[in-house]
């Protein structure tokens, strides 16, 4: 017969609390430096990973996500055709970009 795996619980739950805070203050200024270079809103993701065994253990990894800078840039749109011909004037046009 196949031990039961252990129960996620109190304990489980007091670590991943103890893991977030420690990853929280570990990056606060990194934090604090990303609130400011963007508009001022950061999503912060935080993740934790629960692997239950037999043993009556649980490893618990938990992990923090997040932009420090954020970056964003458009070029045109622009709608070319390879086969087409040069129509008359694009020579010009193109000789004074």
């Amino acid at each position: 017969m196949q031990e039961e795996r252990p129960r996620i619980g109190e304990k489980t739950l007091i670590e991943i609390e103890a893991q977030v805070r420690e990853l929280f203050n570990n990056h606060v200024s990194d934090i604090e430096r990303a609130i400011k270079n963007s508009d001022g809103k950061v999503d912060i993701g935080f993740k934790s990973s629960l692997t239950a065994f037999y043993d009556g253990t649980v490893s618990i990894q938990t992990a923090i996500a997040f932009t420090a800078e954020k970056i964003s840039d458009t070029v045109e749109k622009v709608t070319i055709m390879e086969l087409q011909e040069e129509l008359p004037g694009m020579e010009r046009a193109r000789k004074s970009a």
